[in-house]
């Protein structure tokens, strides 16, 4: 095989693997991305403590 063919070859690859990518890409490129799933290690958001007191969101908050 002389250098010719082996550019040739390299420059299908690289025109493969372009193609793969893309094609993989196309639907959430139409439908736009699928939702995150939860990881193993995700935990659900929940009110958080902070030294032993439950600390109260904004919104449940007592007016001052």
């Amino acid at each position: 095989m002389d250098k010719k063919d082996q550019i040739i070859l390299q420059q299908l690859e690289v025109i493969r693997t372009m193609t793969e990518k893309n094609l993989k890409n196309m639907g959430s490129d139409c439908w736009g991305a699928p939702p995150a799933t939860p990881t193993a290690d995700h935990t659900p958001p929940g009110p958080e403590k902070s030294g032993g007191i439950l600390d109260i969101p904004e919104k449940n908050a007592p007016q001052q």
